[in-house]
């Protein structure tokens, strides 16, 4: 997949994602993109999500309430399901997202952008992501989602 030509250099980073969201196997991965604020890690998963055909969210500073609703509304526009859909906790909202690549012939990117946003409202959320990603839940086995988190 050729770089976007609104992403400056970035030529390994942009490699290192692609081949993330190209690996054939099967079974949910999880990865994660860190570095300092202001840098470009933004732009360039936004771009991988188009390029991709994924799902991006970018978390805010807000009570977990508000960040659940405006996930509701970015996976029901994204899978084309009506806008009342509602996650009520997040073990729904994560098992929605991995269940993206439920039935992909290849890997669906799912992005959560400032993953410490949400953390910060509701810190079980890493235990959760370790239930679902569990060696032997469907997810790890059968599914073809490649988990994304940013700000760390």
């Amino acid at each position: 997949m050729r770089k976007p030509s609104e992403l400056h250099a970035r030529d390994r980073e942009w490699e290192a994602l692609v081949d993330f969201v190209a690996d054939p196997s099967v079974g949910a991965t999880l990865g994660l993109v860190y570095g300092r604020r202001r840098q470009g890690k933004t732009l360039m998963l936004e771009l991988l999500a188009e390029a991709t055909g994924g799902f991006m969210f970018t978390a805010r500073e807000q009570p977990q309430r508000q960040n659940l609703q405006e996930l509701s509304a970015a996976y029901a526009r994204y899978a084309g399901l009506p806008p009342s859909l509602a996650f009520d906790n997040w073990p729904d909202a994560i098992d929605a997202l991995l269940g993206l690549g439920r039935a992909a012939p290849e890997a669906v990117p799912v992005i959560i952008d400032e993953f410490p946003n949400l953390v910060a409202q509701a810190p079980a959320l890493p235990s959760v992501l370790q239930t679902a990603l569990s060696p032997r839940s469907d997810a790890a086995r059968h599914w073809r989602t490649a988990l994304r988190l940013t700000g760390l």
